[in-house]
């Protein structure tokens, strides 16, 4: 982390080793320069809300190795106002990264009141640094200068009001590790709850996140390395920076490489139509017993469609949003849906949402979440071999089916099969392959 490797410029290495630490800080300065000018061009670019989080941890680190640069080779002690700006951002970097998982893999997700506790750490540091920011350039010099003379009087030296330099870069050693056992978390959680046509859909976004998360991991154990056992060798120090100059390097390959992960998660396409064409009426009022879907009836009753062909594009891109939220988050799968319970989650009027569907699909609501829910009864059957032991029951009420009889109408309606026609179906379709 920042100033974490001065001794390379005050004679901690041989002949040798100093010159391949020559080639090590303009290795340094080439990748910090082509982060700053990777982060100018990514922030040009609409993207989904993500990836600002990516961007932002991208930039603290990018400037973090930076510092080290001017640490490293002594333009530190010219410049003494930079030193320790990058402490505080390090606090700032492990969230972000944190947040760039949780909105890729949950893109609908609001941000809540409660998330601005992250800012703790960095609040709490910035407060802690505060004397030595407001101390005059002349003595700030004096202190860089005395503390680049022994990297181990620099490990003990305060960083700030509290905790020495080692303390802080032990906190956020251990900080480090708490938020990539929740993104560990966060990925299994998902890869599992996704069905597996989502899941090769977006294999390379997934595939990035993982291989993020484990290069943060292997810079986690390296830093705690470094943390545990300088004092047996500054070396130590440099093993850190060289995963971070990895890291974004492998950051900036990979999106080059797949522009598609700039824009997030995309939906598995979904043909709506065969449904839409084939609607058979149900006996009776099939929705009857599903009070949400009765609901939404009701309100698709009295709903006017807005102009037809007005914000043609605006429509797909929230139908994409819509689509997205289904398939990650499965809402589906709460009988007590409503029209106005979906729209509030994908933050779509619940009038326009309803318009929405019908244009791209030609289903009502209620059509189109029953769709949902029997396309995932099907997958279910086919992957879990438990709900082949099921009854007809627990297969509708699993799926998101108030009842029964809810989801043999919506079959009969959508499909035009009974549940054992359709269980037959899939049975032997699974023996055929």
């Amino acid at each position: 982390m920042e100033v974490s490797f001065l001794t390379g410029a005050n004679g901690y290495f041989n002949s040798t080793e100093a010159v391949s630490m020559r080639f090590f800080d303009q290795l340094i300065f080439s990748v910090c320069l082509m982060a700053f000018i990777y982060t100018l061009v990514f922030v040009l670019r609409r993207k989904p809300r993500a990836y600002y989080f990516f961007i932002a941890s991208y930039l603290f680190i990018a400037y973090t190795l930076l510092l080290n640069y001017a640490a490293y080779t002594g333009i530190i002690i010219d410049f003494p106002h930079l030193y320790r700006t990058a402490s505080p951002l390090q606090y700032l970097s492990l969230p972000l990264g944190y947040f760039f998982v949780l909105y890729t893999v949950k893109p609908g997700r609001q941000f809540r009141y409660y998330d601005l506790l992250h800012l703790l750490p960095f609040l709490f540091h910035v407060i802690e640094l505060g004397s030595f920011y407001f101390t005059g350039t002349a003595e700030k010099a004096r202190f860089v200068r005395a503390a680049s003379q022994n990297i181990y009087t620099l490990w003990n030296a305060p960083n700030g009001l509290f905790f020495t330099y080692r303390e802080h870069m032990i906190i956020k050693v251990i900080l480090m590790m708490i938020y990539l056992l929740f993104q560990w978390r966060l990925i299994a959680r998902y890869r599992k709850k996704w069905d597996i046509a989502l899941k090769k859909q977006n294999r390379v976004l997934l595939g990035w996140i993982q291989f993020e998360t484990f290069l943060k991991t292997l810079w986690c154990v390296f830093l705690l390395t470094s943390v545990s056992f300088i004092h047996l060798t500054p070396v130590l120090a440099i093993l850190p920076t060289a995963l971070v100059i990895g890291y974004l390097l492998s950051a900036f390959i990979y999106t080059m490489l797949y522009p598609s992960l700039l824009s997030g998660i995309q939906p598995v396409s979904i043909d709506f139509s065969k449904s839409a064409a084939d609607l058979h009426p149900a006996p009776g009022n099939g929705y009857s017993e599903q009070p949400a879907q009765k609901n939404d009836l009701k309100e698709e009753a009295d709903n006017t469609p807005e102009q037809p062909g007005k914000n043609l594009l605006r429509s797909a891109q929230q139908f994409v949003q819509l689509e997205i939220y289904m398939q990650t988050e499965q809402p589906f799968l709460d009988f007590n849906l409503s029209r106005a319970m979906l729209a509030e989650k994908v933050r779509i009027p619940a009038r326009r949402l309803s318009d929405i569907i019908k244009q791209e699909t030609g289903l009502g609501f209620s059509d189109y979440v029953n769709n949902y829910r029997i396309n995932y009864l099907e997958h279910q059957l086919k992957t879990d071999k438990n709900w082949k032991n099921f009854t007809i029951e627990a297969i509708a009420v699993q799926s998101g089916f108030y009842t029964r009889s809810a989801f043999n109408n919506s079959l009969k309606r959508l499909k035009n099969e009974t549940p054992t026609e359709l269980l037959n179906r899939v049975l032997k379709n699974m023996h055929a392959l």
